[in-house]
């Protein structure tokens, strides 16, 4: 693999902020690229809107920076104004400016406007439009101006075929100037974490949903879900935290099948190793490879678009049309079973395999 040396040019990356998840990709993309620097804006409290603390050995600028909080289709848009932006890129010069998209608009606009005058490389780099938008025709008023960007963008950067159908088809992008760049946790490490799954002889299953409590992701599905299932040996375990965590506890309050277990820092991975099936019944992406590197098969609906890449059905999971409770027992019933598990795990970690980081920061590289 060559790597990109800062004599050649220097990229720069536009971001909110290097998120816990993307301290990895933008570590690995340091490694090869020497002459990258990545702007961030700072923390939104309170919110998924937050750097990582640990492990960062990639070149960055904190920019000071306006953090606008409005109201979106589904939940709360954070959106930061960083007026620095422009003057550092004016400084550092890059030659190529790879940017968040539409959740990072503002910023986003002034990296735009610095390659257009000054003969620059412009990438966008997002996940382009979430399925149930798409299908039910749910656009944004910024959707005329992401338009304008990304027809006049070098290329394009996306998570799944979901994305690049939508930069193709709605906004008219040669699909030669898009690449997909499956968007998935640090595979590496995850499975280095993974131990040999012993299959429970019980009756019921261990099922795992962890991430964000956040009622916007429809987590109310798994009190119907647990109450029908509640004559089986079947149990639930929540991990994470969040605004609607205590709501939900209480709603749960009679069901002894499920076990919240809170924020969990470190040894979420025991979780994951415990665990038979992992279920996200709403808005989400990297928890399904989150779950599949430790060879978990996964039940979702509609996600951040790599779920149509990743989740096959009766290979390394099920992906339902619409999330309903029938719908989940009948699989959970009709198609889980210790014999079954073992297959999904395989072909689990063959996706991941496939789709590891590292494939994901060379599909990054290779736009450069």
């Amino acid at each position: 693999m060559k790597t990109i040396s800062s004599s050649e040019f220097r990229v720069a990356i536009v971001y909110r902020v290097a998120q816990a998840w993307r301290v990895p990709v933008f570590n690995k993309l340091q490694e090869r690229v020497s002459g990258l620097r990545i702007y961030i804006g700072p923390d939104f409290q309170n919110s998924k809107v937050r750097s990582g603390t640990k492990g960062i050995r990639f070149n960055f600028v904190k920019l000071q920076s306006l953090k606008l909080i409005l109201k979106g289709s589904y939940d709360k848009v954070y959106l930061p104004y960083s007026p620095a932006l422009f003057y550092h890129l004016l400084v550092d010069r890059p030659e190529v400016v790879i940017s968040e998209g539409k959740s990072n608009i503002i910023n986003a606009i002034q990296a735009f406007f610095y390659c257009k005058l000054f003969n620059k490389k412009f990438v966008w780099w997002s996940l382009g439009a979430l399925q149930f938008q798409i299908d039910e025709g749910k656009f944004s008023k910024l959707d005329w101006l992401v338009g304008h960007i990304v027809r006049r963008s070098s290329h394009i950067i996306t998570y799944s075929s979901v994305g690049l159908n939508w930069y193709e088809n709605f906004h008219n992008v040669p699909r030669e100037n898009i690449t997909i760049a499956s968007n998935v946790v640090d595979t590496d490490y995850w499975i280095s974490k993974k131990k040999s799954r012993i299959h429970s002889s019980k009756k019921g299953l261990n099922l795992l949903f962890v991430g964000a409590i956040e009622k916007s992701k429809n987590l109310d599905f798994f009190i119907e879900l647990m109450y029908s299932l509640i004559a089986t040996d079947t149990t639930l375990n929540i991990v994470g935290g969040g605004s609607y965590l205590e709501e939900l506890r209480q709603s749960a309050s009679n069901l002894s099948n499920i076990t919240f277990h809170g924020p969990v820092t470190h040894g979420v991975e025991d979780y994951f190793n415990e665990a038979d099936v992992f279920i996200l019944p709403g808005l989400g992406g990297l928890a399904i490879s989150h779950a599949m590197c430790f060879g978990i098969p996964v039940i979702c609906s509609i996600g951040d678009g790599t779920e149509k890449d990743l989740v096959i059905n009766g290979k390394t999971g099920f992906l339902l049309d619409q999330m309903t409770v029938e719908a989940v027992v009948s699989i959970l019933k009709r198609d889980i079973n210790k014999t079954s598990l073992i297959a999904f795990e395989e072909e689990c970690l063959k996706m991941m395999k496939q789709n590891s980081i590292t494939n994901y920061v060379e599909k990054i590289v290779s736009v450069l």
